[in-house]
């Protein structure tokens, strides 16, 4: 998937693998070769969980404070160098950050 963070454009295959929404913030799952995207509403029906998601992508967790993780599923960040996307844990340039954390939590917000 070719992305340029610069451009704020979305690539037409980042989008949610169950309702196809597109333009907005994306999870995926965690430590796998070909993950799955889930928009904020698909990602908590697929963990069957119900929170609070902000317009940063953040939520309130009970044992781990503020998240941006939906249980089991991370943000889906991609990479410019179109190798993947971006590691729970990795050094995010701040740009690709800023990306993600500008698309809007739901559509039309």
């Amino acid at each position: 998937m070719k992305v340029k963070y610069s451009d704020r454009e979305v690539p037409s295959e980042y989008q949610c693998v169950i309702c196809q929404t597109t333009n907005v913030k994306l999870w995926r799952q965690y430590q796998t070769f070909e993950p799955k995207l889930y928009c904020a509403i698909c990602a908590q029906e697929n963990q069957k969980v119900s929170v609070d998601i902000d317009c940063y992508g953040c939520i309130k967790h009970n044992r781990l404070g503020i998240t941006n993780c939906i249980e089991n599923l991370v943000p889906a960040i991609p990479d410019e160098e179109e190798v993947g996307y971006w590691g729970l844990n990795a050094d995010i340039p701040p740009e690709a950050k800023r990306w993600w954390g500008l698309l809007p939590t739901y559509p039309n917000t």
